[in-house]
């Protein structure tokens, strides 16, 4: 009697994963069902508001990087302070040197500011902005603050700006024309007013470069 031939052994194939086919359409119409609550929004969103994207609205879009200089608002022409039989003398010296300290306080809180920001992608169904911003003033520390939207348009922005750190804040209201942010700083620091326009982190270092020469020169 010839010997059997030897069965072929079936080695056991450990456990895997087994996607059905309904599972996998079940999946892609979710996905696609995603896309399209996210993608719709922010597609309107930048067609319709013209403050959304720089790309497609360069004229008038507030995301990207902005650069300016900060200054505390005219003050009235001072008075006359010249001798007079009508005021004191003592009083005439003192309102002289009142009058040099305005001076030198608005000269001191020129800030030099570096603004950048973008959209929320977290925030898709409303309006709201992310980003930074930094300050410099004469003496060339730099300061940096986050941000919270308070208010966006096609007009202009409000943004809240916090410091944790240095326990700095205020708030930087920003009104667009032709370009140009028409902007106010108000908070913390003294009340600033001035222009932002685009720029970069370079544009801004130069503008803080040129703040802290000038109150070197001030100081000779």
């Amino acid at each position: 009697m010839e010997p059997s031939p030897p069965s072929a052994s079936v080695t056991p194939k450990g456990p895997g994963i087994i996607v059905s086919a309904e599972f996998l359409r079940f999946f892609i119409v979710i996905f696609i069902l995603g896309s399209l609550f996210l993608g719709v929004p922010y597609g309107l969103r930048l067609y319709r508001n013209s403050w959304a994207a720089p790309k497609l609205h360069p004229d008038t879009a507030l995301t990207g990087e902005w650069v300016g200089i900060l200054k505390p608002p005219s003050r009235p022409a001072p008075p006359d302070l010249s001798p007079s039989p009508f005021i004191a003398e003592s009083d005439r010296q003192e309102a002289i040197r009142e009058l040099r300290q305005q001076k030198q306080d608005d000269f001191d809180n020129v800030r030099a500011i570096f603004v950048s920001t973008s959209l929320d992608p977290f925030h898709i169904a409303s309006a709201s902005l992310r980003g930074s911003a930094t300050m410099c003033g004469r003496d060339g520390k730099l300061i940096s603050y986050a941000f919270t939207t308070n208010r966006v348009s096609n007009a202009g922005m409000s943004l809240i700006l916090y410091n944790d750190t240095q326990s700095q804040f205020g708030n930087l209201d920003a009104t667009l024309h032709e370009g140009v942010l028409a902007a106010d700083y108000h908070g913390f620091e003294p009340y600033l007013l001035g222009d932002l326009r685009r720029g970069s982190r370079q544009d801004f270092e130069q503008a803080c470069a040129s703040l802290t020469a000038s109150a070197r020169q001030s100081a000779q």
